[in-house]
């Protein structure tokens, strides 16, 4: 038996037995990390709310063009509502709200558990965004402009997953270009959203925790949170425009 042509066999079966074992641990990996960003999100019977959450307060003259829900005590100021008015007093009974925010935490769970793209951190002031699911541990901040650039295509999907809290500097801006969707924008946070006055927000918002909205914000999506302890929204002059299926212009 010639040892060095067995030899020589037996080390290219073995490197093919690696090359075959290495494309199936990779390939499954870049597929899964592909479908996280490109399939649509479901908010499910949350999808028409432009405000929703257990606890809800505003000042001044809010006004929104979505649905409003809450099972907490209706603000004194009530905001003007151009959808339906969600809440046990209104529609007796109504169970809408409850079922709702159940649906706004199973997508929650569902956009947290998406194979995120790439990390991010710190201030994002300045930074363009292609569509993907971008991981953040901890707190995130956006003090000036922001740009989402959707290459495009329509159903281009933004995911922000993030474990802690989202700044939105007075004045900032979220912008969207290239036929990206405000639709298909979601800011996931484990911690409170914070958008500053004259701010202008794009997305959706989905939180565990409080979303407040600083004088004269322009929110250009919606602000959902589930019916967890902290979870409440705070609005103030703020104006939500919710309408399905906006996107920007083309170059």
């Amino acid at each position: 038996m010639d040892l060095k042509v067995t030899s020589k066999k037996n080390m290219i079966s073995y490197l093919a037995i690696v090359a075959i074992a290495f494309s199936t641990l990779i390939v499954p990996t870049s597929a899964q990390a592909v479908a996280s960003y490109t399939t649509p999100v479901d908010l499910l019977s949350a999808a028409n709310y432009s405000v929703l959450s257990p606890a809800v307060t505003n000042l001044g003259v809010t006004t929104m063009t979505g649905d409003f829900g809450t099972t907490g005590a209706l603000p004194a100021a009530m905001p003007t509502v151009n959808g339906t008015i969600h809440h046990p007093t209104t529609q007796t009974p109504d169970p809408a709200p409850a079922q709702a925010m159940i649906d706004v935490k199973t997508t929650y769970d569902a956009l947290m558990a998406r194979t995120s793209t790439a990390t991010i951190a710190g201030d994002l002031i300045g930074r363009t965004f292609t569509s993907g699911v971008y991981f953040a541990g901890a707190a995130i901040a956006n003090s000036g402009t922001l740009t989402l650039d959707g290459q495009n295509d329509p159903n281009a999907v933004f995911i922000f997953q993030i474990g802690a809290a989202l700044g939105v500097a007075a004045a900032s801006n979220i912008v969207l270009t290239n036929q990206a969707s405000a639709n298909n924008v979601y800011w996931v946070t484990l911690g409170a959203i914070g958008i500053g006055a004259g701010a202008t927000f794009t997305g959706v918002a989905i939180s565990e925790a409080a979303i407040g909205s600083g004088a004269g914000a322009t929110v250009n999506g919606r602000l959902l949170t589930s019916s967890a302890g902290a979870a409440a929204v705070a609005l103030d002059s703020t104006v939500i425009n919710s309408v399905t299926g906006t996107v920007s212009p083309a170059p």
